[in-house]
């Protein structure tokens, strides 16, 4: 279900600072490994709302990674350093992120996504 990668070409473990997040939320290199075969798999799709293709990397993620504060801004992290979403387009429709991503990540979560994505 996960492609398996190298830590040679694994884009967390080459970025320090996503790495240290990853290993204080206690994530194992079988967990980046599937974050990474995640964006892999979705940076493939082709769907005409972009919006869907974040939704659907943030419900893989949260499954791996769970929810909480430091969790959504270890995802928003991701999103942003993998350059799936940008700040001034979160920042442009927050209040309909906001309203996705409760449902999907829960509310302390989402605080930290929030938080991350506005500069906070």
């Amino acid at each position: 279900q996960y492609e398996q990668k190298t830590p040679s070409e694994s884009f967390t473990k080459n970025d320090p600072e996503l790495y240290q997040g990853a290993l204080d939320l206690g994530l194992s290199d079988n967990d980046i490994f599937k974050i990474d075969s995640l964006f892999h798999k979705e940076d493939k799709a082709t769907v005409h709302n972009p919006i869907l293709v974040v939704i659907g990397i943030i419900t893989g993620m949260t499954a791996i990674v769970g929810s909480g504060y430091a969790a959504g801004r270890y995802i928003a992290n991701q999103l942003y350093k993998r350059k799936q979403l940008t700040k001034s387009t979160y920042k442009k429709h927050r209040w309909g992120f906001r309203a996705a991503l409760v449902p999907v990540i829960g509310i302390a979560a989402t605080f930290g996504f929030d938080d991350y994505y506005m500069d906070i």
